[in-house]
């Protein structure tokens, strides 16, 4: 008993070591793609095909379905795809996490991996202490490769001991030909396992090296392949419980698609594996019916044809599918919940620096919202009415309370992106975003400061003469116009954005008006419509309006660096 509780613990920690592989290869790989990733995905076009092909060659590059299907429900919380657009491509991921199992039956059963994985491990750690950022990552990648081979050879190990079981192989080998009932349970298991590991190349592995050790039958092996493409939806749906409703929709359409794959595929699960068997004598090789040692491979190529299948035949249902995701989650296009944060969450925090196209987004509804109050700022320049000047007034006052927060929630988020290991670009940007971010409080600071010079003075009872009211509403329009030029430079792409030729234009407009105004100002007499009180506070109010506005050009100046760096 104690010996097999021994072997036990070695199959947990082979399984530990194997996830760290794993963890080691797919951050490194995102690192390697990360931006080139980030950009197929932000230009995914509506076509249904093509989500599926950007899907599945994004998920074979990072090998982690994990990781994609996590980054698809962020781009639909951010509002960067929508929800038939995300479908598509989690269809495309689904076929390439199948390039795990082929890697893994491939390299993991073909090698003699006590002679390989050390080698590996003598390659790659010099290449970690390297400043080349992507020579860095090409190390992680291969130790985390070797790491893989490691953690497969102790999990052979480990049930080889185990296999003087008798009984217990003895009831294994029984099961094949049992029916459905067997098939059941072992799907059952795959989806327990892969949603308790949170990782279905793990379960992938195990049952691989399960099949080729000849600890259970060819079907029940792939019964448990079936069980883990339910399983890893897991991983999507808990990220998706701090997202909006349209991340919550992608999520279930992501349960959805791989249930209904399970559904069909299981009953025809026995007629399956005759075909496979009848191929493998067709092509002269081992049939892993009947040989253990060739089950990986065929496993592998099961995986892959049931998820290229499964696609192929719900491709042309995707509206249908994201009808029913609606229609079980109903709500409004992007229901927010209580989040501050309108378009990320911790919870998809990701390594590669996903988080900065999330923060991004973000920082561009934050600033949208900073525009609009100043355009209530405006409103509140030319209101008479007392009611309504109150009302305005609280607005205001509100919307500035929760920039607060939205600026220490943001700083909080990217606080933590900032400490992953993401690489020294993706930092920069972080840098820059931090920035940005204080830039944009700084603006809603500078139109709360004008809301109460402009009440201080209605409860003075001070009014502006007609030249002043004209001057100060054309500093006011021209501020409006550079919000509008630096919402397009943080919203387009950098080719379309107007660029900051354009907001620094409108600067020299402002400061003309500006000086215009002053000279006019200081040139004037004290009769009683130029008072000194009214005046005083117009110079105030024009100095506190071309602060604003040289602000918004400073950002416009960041959001160009921001976009250069992460092009």
């Amino acid at each position: 008993m104690q010996n097999v509780f021994m072997q036990i613990l070695v199959i947990l920690g082979s399984l530990g070591l194997f996830l760290y592989g794993m963890k080691c290869m797919s951050e490194a790989l995102q690192k390697m793609a990360g931006v080139r990733m980030r950009r197929i995905l932000r230009t995914v076009s509506a076509t249904p095909l093509r989500g599926v092909a950007v899907g599945g060659i994004v998920t074979a590059v990072i090998q982690s379905s994990s990781a994609s299907t996590v980054m698809i429900v962020s781009f639909v919380h951010a509002g960067l795809l929508t929800l038939t657009q995300a479908i598509g491509m989690i269809m495309g991921a689904n076929i390439g996490t199948t390039a795990t199992a082929w890697i893994i039956a491939l390299f993991g059963f073909e090698l003699d991996l006590g002679m390989a994985a050390l080698p590996l491990v003598a390659v790659g750690f010099p290449m970690l202490v390297l400043r080349n950022e992507k020579w860095k990552s090409a190390g992680g990648f291969i130790i985390g490769f070797a790491l893989l081979l490691l953690a497969i050879r102790s999990l052979e190990g480990a049930f080889g001991t185990l296999s003087g079981d008798g009984d217990l192989t003895h009831y294994l080998d029984r099961q094949e030909g049992g029916g459905y009932l067997p098939l059941l349970c072992f799907a059952g298991i795959g989806l327990l396992v892969t949603a308790v590991l949170q990782s279905s190349s793990a379960t992938m592995a195990l049952t691989l090296v399960l099949c080729g050790g000849g600890w259970i039958p060819f079907e029940c092996g792939a019964a448990m392949i079936l069980g883990e493409n339910i399983g890893t939806t897991s991983t999507a749906n808990i990220a998706a419980i701090m997202t909006n409703t349209d991340g919550k929709r992608t999520a279930l359409a992501h349960t959805l698609f791989n249930v209904i794959g399970v559904l069909w595929a299981l009953p025809l699960l026995p007629l399956a594996v005759r075909a496979i068997c009848a191929l493998a004598g067709t092509l002269g090789t081992a049939s892993p019916c009947a040989d253990p040692a060739a089950a990986p491979v065929y496993l592998a190529f099961f995986h892959t044809m049931f998820n290229l299948t499964n696609a192929l035949l719900l491709a042309g249902f995707i509206p249908q599918l994201a009808r029913l995701t609606i229609r079980l989650i109903p709500g409004t296009r992007g229901t927010r919940g209580s989040s501050r944060l309108h378009y990320l969450s911790s919870a998809l925090l990701s390594t590669g620096g996903i988080s900065i196209v999330q923060a991004q987004q973000e920082l561009t509804g934050y600033a949208r919202r900073t525009a609009a109050m100043f355009r209530d700022v405006k409103a509140l320049f030319r209101e008479t009415n007392g009611e309504e000047f109150g009302t305005i007034y609280r607005r205001i006052e509100q919307t500035e309370e929760a920039s607060d927060r939205t600026r220490n929630e943001l700083y909080t988020f990217l606080g933590r992106a900032s400490r992953e290991d993401i690489g020294a670009d993706a930092k920069r940007n972080i840098e820059t975003l931090f920035r940005l971010i204080s830039d944009v409080e700084i603006l809603s600071d500078c139109n709360y400061s004008i809301a109460k010079l402009l009440r201080a003075k209605k409860e003075r009872g001070i009014w502006f003469g007609t030249a002043m009211r004209e001057g100060a509403t054309r500093m006011m329009e021209l501020t409006c116009e550079a919000f509008e030029v630096m919402l397009r430079n943080l919203e387009a792409d950098p080719q379309r954005a107007p660029g900051l030729e354009t907001a620094l234009s409108i600067e020299e407009k402002i400061d003309a008006v500006r000086s215009s105004l002053r000279e006019q100002y200081l040139g004037t007499g004290t009769d009683e419509e130029n008072s000194r009180q009214a005046g005083i506070i117009f110079a105030d109010l024009i100095t506190r309006i071309e602060q604003l506005a040289d602000m918004v050009v400073r950002i416009s100046e960041d959001i160009t660096e921001l976009k250069t760096n992460h092009a």
